[in-house]
């Protein structure tokens, strides 16, 4: 044990992370449980991303070990609000679809992370919004959000949320007292370790609204008894237990395969492989500034768990095959070195990418003065873009997340959060008169680019009631009325409609693509004449 001890240190070293935690159990007994790096111990406590997800299946296990939960009934029953974009999502989606990853769905993250103002029932009624990429059960495609969806399933069977349910449904079960299910908790605890982004402390931003999917916080020591749980029972049936753990639904090749290790699919919150001839499940999680995996070889009763402080590193991987190789007697791979060599390429190959991007890109100004562009764009589902201008450009932020902004060519930028250092290419949209009526955010690469329209200030109503009374332009006849504080317009004895506000005075006639209305004031600030495209221009006729 004392080597496997110096060849992980040598490692951490090596990858340049600052702190592991680290526990082995082999055949129900823990053999190893040690931290790594200065101040680090067992009981140091590190977010866990998404090895979460295989709690939240852990917990829908239970209810349905109790008869609460079927794996293949459709989430509407029960959740008779649940839905999605296209109707056979909306009528066909199970929980075993939800805990697999193949609701069509992407990932569409950018609805939930660093997302302050939803709370998860608006995110739900938000997922109606988003276009998936994939009939239901064509392909998998990792979704954070069908995860949470899964989490309000387990948290409305068990009568609460989903804390209460895997709370008690799972970590006191275990004894996993030292667990945390928000951030909240873990940093009144004392006892969490700070997160590495590019080698510098980063700001730190919970997982607490997508918590199913990756909210969890906890340490080598408590995680222990997690492998227990998987290797030997304990918290759901053995019949469940094998459910948890068998492949529902094929991956994507990896993009470099290795000889020793083959992906045999995902089963619900796992992946399953073969490792040098025997059977892994695990599960990975990112978070900024995290990493950690846990590992399972069920068959031989050998379990890893490696919690990281390092963003996005290969150390965990490389340790839990190294762990592997030790208690199996097998001659150590060189894991360390082919995954820094491929980590070492990607970050190279991605920067190249995006420099050429931009030699192809650079040109012309922008289309508009910078103030053009200013002001608040909306989505159902991501929510607000808040845009501002200055006298270098542009400052963007999604809800009350910054975004760095570099303007591209015409209209054309790009917007990159620095927190998942992920670049976005976004676009300005106008109207026929050249007016920025929306912009288009990639924030989703498998789908169409999000459109997020501008948000129109509405007039004073006193201002709107000044604008009611009847229009002409010769024989025809426009009349405009309040009613429940809109606007409505018949137009040459057409049926009323709403006049959604544009910009100031200008208004688009909701129903009628294209049609659109704006109020000439007269002298005294009072409707005098109103424009209505296509039909012409009207004048207001005197009251008596």
């Amino acid at each position: 044990m004392d080597d496997l001890l110096r060849a992980i240190e040598d490692e951490r070293e090596r990858c340049g992370v600052p702190g592991a935690g680290v526990a082995v159990v082999r055949a129900g007994e823990t053999v190893l449980e040690h931290g790594f790096g200065p101040g680090i111990t067992a009981a140091t406590h590190f977010p866990i991303g998404s090895v979460t997800k295989a709690f939240t299946a852990t917990a829908a296990g239970s209810l349905v070990d109790e008869g609460l939960l079927a794996w293949d009934v459709p989430v509407r029953e029960y959740l008779p609000g649940f839905r999605m974009w296209d109707r056979a999502a909306t009528e066909q989606l199970t929980m075993r679809d939800l805990l697999c990853h193949r609701s069509g769905l992407p990932r569409h993250d950018q609805v939930w992370y660093g997302n302050r103002e939803a709370t998860r029932a608006d995110v739900m009624r938000g997922l109606r919004h988003l276009r998936p990429s994939r009939p239901i059960r064509q392909e998998w495609q990792y979704s954070n959000l069908m995860y949470l969806a899964a989490g309000e399933v387990v948290a409305h069977l068990h009568g609460g949320t989903w804390e209460d349910a895997v709370r008690a449904r799972v970590l006191r079960p275990l004894g996993m007292s030292g667990t945390f299910l928000t951030s909240d908790e873990a940093l009144a605890s004392g006892r969490l370790s700070g997160g590495l982004l590019d080698g510098g402390p980063m700001p730190r931003r919970d997982q607490d609204l997508c918590g199913a999917s990756g909210s969890i916080i906890s340490s080598a020591a408590d995680m222990a008894a997690w492998l227990r749980a998987n290797l030997d029972g304990g918290v759901v049936s053995d019949a469940t237990l094998r459910e948890l753990h068998r492949p529902a639904m094929l991956v994507p090749p990896p993009p470099i395969p290795w000889d020793e290790l083959r992906p045999m699919g995902y089963a619900l919150g796992w992946h399953v492989d073969i490792y040098r001839g025997r059977r892994v499940v695990q599960h990975g999680g990112n978070v900024y500034g995290y990493s950690a995996v846990v590992s399972l070889m069920p068959e031989e009763g050998i379990g890893v768990v490696v919690l990281t402080n390092g963003d996005f590193n290969p150390l965990r991987d490389i340790v839990a095959f190294r762990v592997y190789d030790e208690l199996l007697g097998l001659d150590p791979l060189p894991w360390g070195d082919r995954y820094r060599e491929m980590y070492a390429a990607a970050t190279e190959g991605r920067g190249l990418a995006v420099a050429r991007r931009r030699e192809l890109s650079a040109g012309a100004p922008p289309g508009h003065p910078w103030e053009e562009y200013a002001g608040e764009y909306a989505h159902p589902a991501y929510g607000s873009l808040h845009v501002t201008a200055g006298p270098d450009g542009l400052a963007v932020a999604l809800r009350d997340l910054p975004l760095a902004t570099r303007h591209v060519n015409r209209e054309a930028f790009e917007l990159h959060l620095d927190t998942l250092d992920q670049t976005f290419p976004a676009r300005w949209n106008a109207d026929f008169e050249g007016n920025v009526r929306s912009v288009s955010v990639l924030f989703e690469p498998n789908v169409e680019p999000i459109e997020f329209v501008r948000v129109a200030q509405e007039a004073a109503p006193d201002t709107l009631a000044s604008l009611t009374g009847s229009y002409r332009m010769g024989p025809a006849r426009v009349l405009v009325e309040l009613v429940d504080g809109a606007l409505r317009v018949s137009v040459v004895n057409r049926p009323s409609a709403v006049l959604k506000p544009r910009r100031g005075l200008v208004f688009d006639v909701e129903g009628q693509a294209g049609m659109w209305a704006e109020f000439l004031l007269d002298a005294d600030g009072a409707g005098g004449e109103l424009v209505v495209w296509p039909l012409g221009r009207f004048t207001k006729e005197a009251t008596a």
